[in-house]
Formats: C-alpha cells, sequence, structure tokens
C-alpha cells in the first residue's frame, strides 16, 4: 500500500481530503459480552472461596448463604483490570430475607443491592487486586447461581464520519511540542483543538436538542473525536484524537454563513490530570518503569489508548520512593516528576502511551533536500547556546555534573522527587550533563502539510534549495520564490540529523521545531 510519505516526494501534486469522526459515548454504559469469571454456575471445586455460613454445592449448582452478615464468596479473576467498571449479575433463588453486596477488589467500593428472589445486577469499578466478592449483609438467607462479570463500555463500537458537519474553517491548527530549552523534559504538550461544526439545525448540539447527532441515547461530553488527512483518497495518518468538552460547546450564528457550533477537543493527557492517586489505590513497583506501568494499566485509561510495557521504558529507571508523592497527586503530575530529566511521556498519533527515554527515534523519518523541493521556509536558526548548562548539581546533595572548562558559567540545581538512590542521582545529573553541555543548533521549517512525522523523529534538511514548480495540497505551484542562504553564514549541514520537538499542522502547512542531535 502507498504511503503518504512516498505520495509526499513522488507527486507534484496532491489531493487533500480531512476526516472527522467521532464514537459517541453511551448514555447507559453495556456489558461488552465476555465472561471473565470463571465456574459461574459452580460445578466445579476448587475456584471459588466460600466464607462464614456460606456453603458451595455442586450438584445443585449453587451456593447457600445462611443468614449471612459480612462475610463472602470470593474468586481470583486473573482477567480483571484495575481501575475499570464491570456488571456483576447473579441469580437469587429461594430467597429468605437480607441483602447483598459486590466488589471488584480488595479495595473497591462495595455496591449493595436489596434482595429478592431474581436476577440481581450491579455495577462496580475494580480497585486493588483481582478478587471478586459477593458478600451477603443483614443476615443474608437463600441460594444464588449463574453468576456474570463482564466489562462495562461506555463508547459504540464503530467511529461515526462527521465530515458533512466542517468546513475548511473547522479547526485552525493541530500542535504538539516539547520544550528543547527545559533541562526538565516530561510531557509532549498536545494543544487542545478548538473546533467550529455546521450546525444549521442542531445536528452538533448537546444531546438535549432533539435533532442532535447524540440525541438518544448518547452522551456528547467525552465522546472521543479524531481528524485524519489523506492524500489522493490513498492514505490515512491521524493528526488528532481526544475527547470533546461539553462545558466549552457554544452555538454562535453567523450572518455571513450557517450556525456553527463551537467546542474544544481535550487531548487524552486530559484523562491524566482527571485522575489523583487516591483513587488508583495500592501501586506496586520500586523502579520508574514498573511504577508508570501499574499506574497507567487501569481501565482509566486503556478504555482510551493502548498501554503496553513494551512502551516504557524511563532514561533513567530510578528507584521511587512512592510515599512522597501525597494521596491528591495528579497522575499527569506523578509521571511528570518521574520522568524529570531523562524521560518524556505522551500519547502517539498511533494511540499508543510513551515514557521513553529523550532520545530520538531509530530511523531518519525525511530528508529534505532541494531535489525534490519540499521546503517552504527555513527560519529562526539558533546556534544553541541559549540552552547550555555547563553545571548540574543536586539539591541539598554532593551529586554532580561539571565540564572541565566552562565557557558560560551556567549551572543548574536538580530536585526530583522520590529519587533519594545516590547512583540513579547521578545518572540522572550525567544524563543530563551530556544533553545539555554542548550547543545543539535549533531552527524552524515550514513544509506542505506532511502528517507522517512523529515528535522524536530524525530528520535531515538542506538549507538551499529553489521552489520552482514544487507542489503544494490542491495548489500546482507554489509562490514563496527562492531559498536564499541567510546573510551571516548560517549553516545547516544536510547530512546533520535534526530531531523533531514541535509540530504545528495548520491548514496545508506544517511547521518544524528542529535541534541538532549529538550521539
Amino acid at each position: 500500500m502507498t504511503t503518504s510519505k512516498q505520495l509526499f516526494f513522488a507527486k507534484s501534486v496532491l489531493g487533500l481530503q480531512m476526516k472527522f469522526s467521532v464514537r459517541r459515548r453511551l448514555a447507559t454504559p453495556a456489558s461488552n459480552g465476555v465472561e471473565i469469571a470463571q465456574n459461574r454456575d459452580f460445578s466445579q471445586a476448587g475456584v471459588w472461596t466460600a466464607g462464614a455460613n456460606i456453603t458451595i454445592n455442586q450438584e445443585t449448582k449453587r451456593a447457600l448463604f445462611s443468614y449471612v452478615s459480612g462475610t463472602s464468596l470470593t474468586q481470583a479473576v486473573p482477567n480483571m483490570v484495575k481501575s475499570t467498571w464491570y456488571r456483576v449479575q447473579f441469580d437469587i433463588l429461594e430467597y429468605q430475607q437480607g441483602n447483598v453486596q459486590v466488589q471488584c477488589g480488595n479495595e473497591g467500593t462495595p455496591a449493595g443491592a436489596a434482595g429478592k428472589q431474581g436476577r440481581i445486577s450491579i455495577d462496580v469499578c475494580s480497585k486493588g487486586d483481582n478478587t471478586l466478592y459477593i458478600t451477603g449483609i443483614d443476615a443474608f438467607a437463600g441460594t444464588i447461581s449463574n453468576v456474570s462479570l463482564q466489562k462495562l463500555v461506555h463508547y459504540e463500537p464503530n467511529w461515526q464520519d462527521i465530515t458533512a458537519y466542517t468546513t475548511n474553517n473547522t479547526i485552525s491548527g493541530i500542535n504538539r511540542s516539547l520544550d528543547y530549552k527545559s533541562w526538565e523534559f516530561g510531557e509532549v504538550k498536545q494543544d487542545n483543538a478548538t473546533l467550529k461544526l455546521v450546525n444549521v439545525y442542531g445536528e452538533m448540539s448537546d444531546e438535549e436538542n432533539e435533532e442532535s447527532f447524540w440525541h438518544g441515547g448518547y452522551v456528547r461530553h467525552y465522546s472521543k473525536i479524531r481528524i485524519e488527512c489523506a492524500f489522493d483518497g490513498k492514505t490515512r495518518d491521524v493528526l488528532f484524537e481526544g475527547l470533546l468538552d461539553d462545558r466549552t460547546g457554544y452555538t454562535q450564528a453567523e450572518s455571513t454563513q450557517a450556525a456553527v457550533e463551537n467546542i474544544t477537543a481535550y487531548s487524552y493527557t486530559k484523562l491524566m490530570s482527571d485522575i489523583t492517586l487516591s483513587e488508583l489505590g495500592t501501586l506496586n513497583g520500586t523502579t520508574i518503569d514498573d511504577i508508570v506501568y501499574d499506574v497507567m494499566n487501569r481501565g482509566f485509561f486503556t478504555d482510551y489508548f493502548t498501554v503496553s510495557r513494551a512502551y516504557i521504558q524511563a532514561g533513567v529507571n530510578a528507584t521511587v520512593n512512592l510515599s512522597e508523592f501525597e494521596q491528591g497527586t495528579k497522575v499527569v503530575d506523578l509521571l511528570k516528576e518521574l520522568a524529570k530529566g531523562h524521560s518524556v511521556f505522551y500519547v502517539d498519533t498511533d494511540g499508543i502511551f510513551k515514557f521513553k527515554p529523550i532520545e530520538p527515534n531509530t530511523d531518519v523519518a525525511a530528508e529534505f533536500g532541494t531535489f525534490p523541493e519540499r521546503k517552504l521556509k527555513v527560519y529562526d536558526y539558533r546556534s544553541g547556546s541559549e540552552r547550555v548548562i555547563e553545571k548540574f548539581y543536586w539539591e541539598d546533595s554532593t551529586e554532580k555534573f561539571e565540564v572541565a572548562v566552562p565557557k558560560y558559567q551556567t549551572s543548574q540545581t536538580v530536585k526530583i522527587k522520590g529519587i533519594n538512590n545516590t547512583t540513579d542521582k547521578q545518572a540522572i545529573i550525567n544524563f543530563l550533563g551530556h544533553k545539555y553541555s554542548t550547543k545543539r543548533a535549533s531552527f524552524k521549517v515550514d513544509l506542505p502539510l506532511c502528517p507522517f512525522l512523529k515528535i522524536m523523529d530524525r530528520v535531515r534538511v538542506e538549507q538551499m534549495g529553489a521552489v520552482d514548480d514544487a507542489f503544494v495540497l490542491n495548489i500546482s505551484r507554489l509562490d514563496v520564490g527562492v531559498l536564499n542562504q541567510p546573510v551571516g553564514a548560517v549553516r545547516i549541514n544536510p547530512n546533520t540529523q535534526f530531531v523533531i520537538y514541535a509540530i504545528k499542522n495548520t491548514g496545508t502547512k506544517t511547521t518544524l521545531t528542529l535541534l541538532e542531535y549529538k550521539e
């Protein structure tokens, strides 16, 4: 299959199509139909553990509760995911009195139901370990059987195309960036997407409008939205995926155009600032990699993007004392602290959460030379002296990094919460010294829309180049003249690799901020 990169460098004129899609949030969550509990009818031994006054009868395939107040029938469920909503159902047979509770995980919040003859259904969120509890309360007496444990889904299964409600002005820009001047690194910033949707009859209004796309079983707030682009209808690249924020929506009637619904879409990083450590329960692991995986591998996040241990690898996998973090700490702030000085984290456009060293991706993603010419503008060149730090010191400790002969006399004190091991502190200090003690040039380059490039990709750029009959999306020629060598003898070596630290997509143009790569 032809890729957008191949088309970008091969054709003189390309057609650009934008696609906007949503997955609507369900007003009432539904179970996914996949059973994860075992021995649901009590016909086998060794799966369930019965507390006091609870008896399992394999022949009748029932569990008998004899006037139980606070003891449980339990099962370890290997496929139970932390911080995930589940629907627990079972039949109460031969009901006499009392009520029931269910709980997912030893730290989960119990949810109860009034005892009765018939089918019981209770929704609970898991927390702690993977144990399912069915508890009798208020002297519950009766038998239960046909236990069901299924994950709840909060979104419709398929993406719905809403491109018909967009115009060329629906979105002004999509930006993601990492501050290449800051020694802290951490979060790759993904700007929110501000949308203007055609809303003549209220189709893009919230669900209370009877004409709304969300009316009748859906909720606009935190519905997912995806923005993609295609070249000549042959490729597909995701530019943005996030969540609609209903609180920002308002309808605007323009005198020269149809009514417009203005609404903001948050990036998935917003989810990390919605959740605090207290909501996660007990965290496992002592190193950065293990802690980050335990924090992120939860339904709070995996319902929106992929979390895999293979994509979590800190620049320095230090030992962490989690007791130094308050329970009210937001997940995003924990990740920023753990990444400080050596790593970055973000949800990539491929839908995968990544926590990785501040190192470029493996291969050179593109080369922008003279033939074929694809550069619109090369500018804002900086030699790199503004970001040089020659001395790093750990606060209230002896770990340090110093260049032998400092030129700029610049220094920085480092303090990272939870990092107390001397070896780890020195490793982080050395990592920073390697990244900041020498000059690394930076500059910006404007290109026709280039959707296949990602943060931390390597590229090569030749500054000189004439734009003669180069292409631009949907236009046959570029009206930008010739790219001349600036006065002052700026030198951008076409053999040098540069790393993308910022990508700004606006209309049919991409602006890259690049930093020189040095081993």
